[in-house]
């Protein structure tokens, strides 16, 4: 058919064809628009909860797994987030993907009071779309772990916008939510908006980190020392000993070139020869 001086033509050959491929991605389950499937497996004895979630649009893509504490989302903010990078070979199986959709987010430290408390759990997929994942919620009782500190748990707000920093982080930045958006992933202690830096072209094997060490993980604990918080209501400031990203003698894959060996440094071992630096770090 012509449209003013443009000509379409439309070969009914090829529209026949594209219904019968519709048809074929319909019937095979294959979605091309569609909402992450998961599992919330469970939470174990360290407060780790953990399950798997993937997008069936972008299967080999990690996404966005949130925790809600006693109600669903949509009904309050995200009491943490993660996304889903752990391995689940299980799970590559069965679904005939690749990528890692697995998670494992701790249950945040203000949670762990001894009450009852009802986890739900969701999947964003990269579309935005948002599913509870089955086997949400589960209830959980957590007590607060001993000699865990909480100075250095604190919170500003001004013009809509609210950062937290945290103990568990070293007062790293762990939170800054902006119209209803997290902007920070404190999956482990190497996101978090911080002070690190790298010295004599070492890389990772010289590496003072604020929030703490490649092997604090996920964990609740710190290998950074917090001296002082200080809040006002328009700021936080915080004063901090730093660890060093590597433990001693730790290899790194991301470790710098040393010239005047021509290789890397300590072959790609950790320079430092303590876990915690005798750098000082004010951040406000």
């Amino acid at each position: 058919m012509a449209i003013g001086s443009i000509a379409v033509t439309i070969s009914k050959p090829a529209v026949a064809a594209a219904i019968i491929a519709c048809l074929f991605v319909a019937k095979a389950g294959i979605a091309l628009s569609a909402t992450p499937i998961g599992y919330f497996d469970g939470i174990d004895g360290n407060g780790a909860a953990f399950g798997w979630a993937l997008d069936p649009i972008a299967p080999d893509r990690s996404i966005e797994v949130t925790l809600h504490i006693d109600t669903p989302r949509g009904s309050s903010e995200p009491a943490a987030r993660a996304d889903t990078e752990v391995a689940r070979p299980d799970v590559n199986a069965a679904h005939h993907v690749s990528g890692s959709h697995g998670f494992v987010i701790m249950v945040p430290v203000f949670l762990r009071d001894g009450k009852s408390h009802q986890l739900y759990v969701s999947a964003a997929g990269i579309d935005g779309k948002a599913i509870e994942l089955q086997g949400s919620p589960k209830p959980f009782e957590l007590s607060r772990p001993p000699g865990l500190p909480s100075q250095g748990d604190a919170s500003v707000s001004l013009n809509g916008i609210t950062v937290a920093t945290a103990a568990r982080f070293g007062g790293a930045i762990t939170s800054l939510r902006w119209n209803g958006k997290e902007f920070v992933n404190a999956q482990d202690h190497g996101r978090e908006i911080q002070t690190a830096w790298q010295g004599n072209n070492a890389g990772e094997c010289f590496n003072p980190t604020e929030a703490g060490s490649a092997e604090d993980g996920i964990g609740l604990y710190t290998t950074s020392k917090l001296l002082s918080t200080t809040v006002t209501t328009a700021s936080i400031t915080t004063i901090s000993i730093p660890a060093f990203w590597l433990k001693p003698g730790k290899t790194g894959p991301f470790c710098g070139f040393n010239p005047r060996r021509r290789s890397s440094w300590e072959g790609g071992r950790a320079v430092n020869r303590t876990p915690g630096s005798s750098s000082m770090i004010k951040s406000k």
